[in-house]
């Protein structure tokens, strides 16, 4: 796909479809699909989270979040939710969730916005009924209610909040000793509280007796994290922390949780990081740092550092500038392979890698064998992506790109020094968001399918794409046997194709040169005997598993190059290309 048909190597094609490499290198047909589940459209995100000990699936389609059981149907937990692509974490033995609207929290048992239970801050201590004393916890952002702990006097009556024109005092203690209402007036305006008997000195010398919790609203406080899109956890040696980004209205900000707390917010915890025309789209794990990368800009640095590092007791994260130019397109779209992280890019997939000779920061892109393809789809920046058994694979308009690491690195001159991976290109995967678990990949649709590759199928039956057959093919580059200038003449008996041995498979051979359309000139079965699955309309008494070997016998005059496409589109068949060869004769010179 990235270059003419007549300039690639030998051993590669320049059409593919629904290819992969097996254990050998070997291209063979992928794996079919199988739809598990149904839900509302569209499929947004499937979860898999071991919530209290007990593993559960977790569905957001459409407007309502599933719980779900494979074998079974899902089951609703919350309705009337955000549709839109959302993005969730579990964190000590709970689920949470970003609609991009909401933020949700599922402890196996009820669903809620976490902002009903968020944490309540000790916002003041060691105030005096007339106000004062010092901030000991930040405002929380998910939180509206917040604390003033104050040193009783025992002659005041009058208690000055940190706050005014407050909405409520939702509670008051003296002396651990919840009051009741009667016990006390409120005037909203003034935030103050009047007690009917003033409290007493405290029972400690110099300990705060008086914990008044009140309610006030900073409009537009709780939407800041609640609309949020990204999400990563990241922290000091640990995970221990949440970090979350991708709200339109603050779109170069991301915020950080307290420790070991994602309902706690403080309002003073965001970072502002580059310049305000871009976006945050992702982040990614290097070593001990984690990388904020954002949308692409010739000025400005689109790929940032951030470090957690001990100071004094306390856990300071730093952020710097690295990388200037190349940024990601479609959110969330980092993945690995081996040990590298990557990212989709509207020029294709890049590395987040070190230079060679200055070892500074640096991105190398790593799909140019499918670049072209790529960046010519629509709508790029809607793409999904995921990790999947060391490989990267990007879904968008029904097709599937795959970066493969596991087959040998690949290097040539346009990586300057670098490498690129093997690519494929598979088609008919709607998939609109992943989930790779235990080593199955799911995906969910824009129809509302919840769908499993069939690698869990050992026969046949896993080569079909919900029952409908699977085309694959492997286009050989137009090849002009080594010379341009003279007409050729493919011999009769000069023209094999090496085939993968199965159960079940079939080849359909067709031939296209300079000068005449793409043509079939052949198609065999090439079943081998098993008693398990046995069709008497194509009976056979073969039963070696060796490569078949296809000798095709047709004739082609007068051609310049000639391209050879082997092809399986049939339900439940193998299909594997082991080697492919021609034998020809020139002729006259081109005139």
């Amino acid at each position: 796909m990235a270059s003419d048909p007549t300039n690639i190597d030998k051993s590669r094609s320049p059409y593919a479809p629904n290819l992969i490499s097996d254990s050998d290198g070997y291209p063979e047909k992928r794996v079919g699909y199988r739809t598990l589940a149904v839900v509302e459209s569209p499929v947004n995100a499937i979860f898999f989270a071991n919530i209290k000990g007990k593993d559960e699936f977790i569905i957001h389609g459409g407007t309502k979040l599933y719980k779900w059981t494979v074998g079974q149907t899902p089951t609703v937990i919350k309705s009337d939710i955000n549709n839109a692509k959302s993005v969730g974490f579990v964190f000590k033995n709970i689920f949470y969730i970003f609609t991009g609207k909401e933020y949700l929290y599922y402890n196996g048992t009820e669903i809620k916005n976490v902002s009903e239970t968020a944490k309540i801050p000790l916002h003041i201590i060691a105030r005096s009924p007339n106000g004062g004393g010092k901030v000991y916890e930040h405002i929380n952002l998910l939180q509206s209610k917040r604390q003033n702990s104050f040193l009783g006097d025992g002659t005041s009556k009058e208690y000055c909040l940190s706050s005014k024109n407050i909405k409520a005092v939702n509670e008051i203690k003296v002396d651990d000793k919840i009051l009741a209402t009667e016990e006390y007036s409120v005037n909203l305006a003034d935030g103050k509280v009047t007690f009917k008997t003033a409290p007493p000195n405290p029972k400690v010398v110099g300990r705060d007796n008086v914990l008044i919790t009140f309610e006030y609203i900073t409009k537009g406080y709780r939407e800041r994290i609640e609309n949020c899109t990204i999400s990563t956890l990241y922290g000091y040696g640990n995970n221990d922390r949440v970090i979350i980004s991708g709200n339109s209205a603050y779109k170069n900000y991301d915020w950080i949780s307290e420790l070991n707390d994602p309902t706690y917010f403080a309002d003073t915890s965001y970072n502002i990081v580059g310049n305000e025309s871009t976006a945050i789209m992702g982040y990614c794990k290097i070593g001990s740092s984690l990388a904020i990368i954002k949308e692409s800009n010739a000025q400005d640095s689109t790929i940032f550092f951030r470090t957690a590092i001990q100071q004094n007791d306390k856990i300071i994260f730093t952020t710097k500038q690295s990388i200037v130019g190349i940024g990601m397109i479609a959110k969330n779209s980092v993945g690995t392979i081996d040990d590298e992280a990557v990212f989709l890019s509207e020029r294709g997939v890049y590395a987040i890698t070190k230079n060679n000779l200055t070892a500074n920061d640096t991105v190398q892109n790593r799909s140019w064998f499918i670049n072209n393809a790529i960046i010519e789809e629509d709508n790029l920046k809607d793409a999904t992506v995921i990790s999947h058994q060391n490989r990267y694979m990007i879904s968008i308009n029904g097709n599937v790109y795959l970066l493969d690491g596991n087959s040998k690195k690949v290097h040539t001159e346009k990586t300057n020094g670098d490498f690129i991976y093997e690519c494929y290109q598979w088609d008919n995967i709607y998939a609109r968001c992943f989930l790779s678990h235990q080593e199955v990949l799911y995906f969910g649709t824009h129809k509302g399918e919840v769908c499993r590759f069939n690698t869990d199928i050992h026969d046949m039956k896993r080569y079909s794409d919900n029952g409908m057959p699977i085309e694959a093919s492997f286009t050989t580059m137009a090849d002009d046997d080594g010379d341009f200038s003279k007409y050729k003449t493919l011999l009769k008996n000069g023209f094999t194709v090496k085939l993968k041995p199965y159960p079940r498979s079939s080849v359909s051979v067709y031939l296209q040169t300079d000068n005449k359309d793409k043509i079939k000139v052949d198609e065999e079965f090439m079943d081998i005997f098993d008693w398990a699955d046995i069709d008497f309309s194509r009976f056979t008494f073969n039963g070696s598993n060796s490569p078949q070997v296809i000798a095709i016998k047709t004739k082609c005059k007068n051609y310049i190059t000639m391209q050879i496409i082997v092809s399986n589109a049939k339900v439940n068949e193998g299909f594997g290309i082991l080697g492919i060869t021609k034998n020809s004769i020139k002729g006259k010179f081109v005139r």
